[in-house]
């Protein structure tokens, strides 16, 4: 590896380091808030509101929202609707459960992000001291190869029990409010299967760096 790119290589080590820093504070800072809402939950005292997303309208997966027509467009228009109309459910609560779970999807999500930057920060480390196709980075891009297709498949179907279970604890009624329809991320296993076929790449290059230093 050329001077050049080993200095890139350092440079982008340098910026994950410190990515993974500021990712380490916001959970911390995030895991002290929760620490505090429970504690503020639980002795009655002032708590902070918390948020689901959901999904406005009536529908299994398309959501519809009938929208009401104006006097001066009723001879214009003979229906509106909206529909995917998508948002967050705001809420105030001392039900420290409820914290608990509406807080679940952004602790998950942020644990695998620091993960994943940790794996990327492997892959640079094992770089810089110069073996890029080292088999470890093999094995650190199938898993977050398949970190990223996990997330696709399951974080829409979490996402969609977590919003069920709170929307029948509180009672929501007006306006008419769902779950969000557990969709896979298309980005996310796209990203995903990218990750694995370069890991395939990887593998093969692998192989050939193995081959060369052994006919040396």
């Amino acid at each position: 590896m050329n001077v050049r790119r080993l200095r890139l290589v350092r440079v982008l080590r340098g910026i994950l380091d410190f990515m993974l820093i500021l990712a380490g504070v916001f959970v911390a800072a995030f895991a002290l808030w929760l620490l505090f809402s429970m504690v503020g939950a639980g002795g009655g005292g002032r708590v902070p509101d918390v948020s689901i997303p959901v999904a406005f309208g009536e529908g299994p997966l398309f959501h519809v929202l009938p929208v009401e027509i104006g006097p001066d467009a009723a001879s214009v228009v003979d229906s509106l609707a909206a529909v995917g109309t998508r948002g967050e459910l705001r809420f105030v609560t001392t039900h420290v459960r409820l914290h608990l779970l509406a807080s679940a999807t952004l602790i998950l999500g942020s644990l695998v992000v620091l993960w994943g930057l940790f794996l990327l920060r492997q892959i640079l480390a094992t770089t810089a001291e110069g073996s890029p196709f080292h088999r470890a980075n093999v094995r650190r891009l199938n898993l977050m190869g398949w970190i990223l297709v996990g997330v696709g498949i399951l974080g829409p179907v979490a996402e969609f029990l977590l919003s069920r279970w709170i929307l029948t604890y509180v009672g929501a009624t007006r306006p008419p409010m769902v779950p969000p329809a557990p969709l896979p991320s298309i980005e996310a296993i796209f990203g995903g299967l990218l990750l694995l076929v370069l890991a395939s790449i990887w593998h093969l290059a692998a192989d050939m760096a193995e081959e060369q230093s052994l006919t040396v």
